[in-house]
């Protein structure tokens, strides 16, 4: 699945932005900070899975009026348009505003849970600065594969050792 179009309709600081993706490639959000890069990827998650009942986006929107909305498109290249909305039930909806089962998603996240989700796709400051501290305390064995990895050492633990 890749995301063509993501639309913070009311989200966040967002009201009416839509952020059009590259057809091919990755795409990287650069901005200053309090710019909306992290609102930006909590509203991808919360477009695919849901916005909790509690959500911290609706600082200058009610709660009841969050909308996320994303034109999707699948390996085959066909795009469907969906809409989140916070409300207890029907929450997915279509481009016209009708009621979508959550199975739509599911089809196109083949099976992915928010769970995995959060780990592989939505690393955030916090998870960042976590991994930072644990490779300067060299406990971290993500933190050493990465160190390694970004600096062509093959034998990090050896040079660690000396150092």
């Amino acid at each position: 699945m890749r995301i063509t179009c993501l639309r913070l309709t009311r989200f966040g600081m967002f009201t009416d932005v839509d952020l059009n993706l590259l057809p091919r490639g990755v795409n990287v959000i650069v901005g200053a900070n309090e710019a909306g890069k992290t609102i930006a990827m909590a509203a991808i998650q919360q477009l695919l899975y849901g916005i909790p009942v509690r959500s911290e986006h609706a600082f200058i929107h009610l709660m009841s009026d969050l909308r996320i909305g994303a034109v999707l498109q699948d390996e085959a290249g066909i795009e469907v348009a969906v809409t989140r909305v916070k409300r207890q039930t029907g929450t997915l909806r279509s481009s016209s505003d009708d009621p979508l089962d959550e199975e739509v998603l599911r089809r196109l996240l083949h099976g992915v849970g928010e769970d995995v989700y959060r780990t592989l796709f939505a690393i955030g400051h916090d998870e960042i600065a976590s991994g930072g501290q644990a490779l300067l305390k060299s406990d971290g064995e993500l933190g050493r594969a990465l160190f390694g990895a970004s600096t062509g050492l093959t034998r990090l633990n050896k040079v660690m050792a000396q150092l």
